[in-house]
């Protein structure tokens, strides 16, 4: 990967379109979209590689974040070191991302209180240019450290994030 600034092939409206749907991804899975995250990042035929999971479609991708639903109250996707490479209709992507989790069994402590987990990890991407602009095609979610888990507990729907083998 090239650093943003450096030639990537690509325009820099192009390198800008990519990490704008890069920040879209953290920004609506924060919010809590599903839909528009789908629409506006994923590919309709994309593979999320979670390694422990792979998810393949907007179906399977849309079902997993939905379930995540179900125990999350709240998280905030950071994405850093961002580098990308553009060549033609295609580009690559490689960033770090830190997340914090609030799960919902916790909420009975109150709205300011410390995330239950932070995880830290990887995203490498595939993006290709649609008709409807960039959108991701495949990503393959890699855990930082020994495990990912930056501090709190790993709830078990994490288990095996980015590969890590507890």
């Amino acid at each position: 990967m090239v650093a943003p600034e450096a030639d990537s092939g690509g325009s820099s409206s192009d390198v800008e379109a990519v990490r704008a749907v890069l920040h879209a991804y953290c920004r609506l899975l924060d919010a809590r979209d599903v839909p528009t995250l789908l629409d506006q990042v994923y590919a309709v035929d994309a593979v999320d590689d979670r390694r422990r999971t792979v998810l393949r479609g907007h179906k399977a991708i849309g079902e997993y974040f939905e379930g995540a639903e179900s125990i999350i109250e709240a998280t905030a996707h950071f994405l850093v070191n961002v580098d990308i490479e553009v060549t033609g209709k295609t580009a690559r992507a490689a960033s770090r991302v830190l997340a914090s989790h609030w799960f919902l069994n916790r909420a009975h402590v109150g709205p300011v209180r410390p995330s239950d987990c932070v995880l830290i990890g990887t995203y490498d991407d595939a993006l290709e240019r649609l008709p409807q602009g960039w959108r991701i095609t495949h990503r393959t979610v890699g855990a930082l450290g020994p495990g990912g888990l930056l501090m709190g507990e790993m709830p078990d729907l994490f288990r095996g994030f980015g590969g890590a083998s507890s």
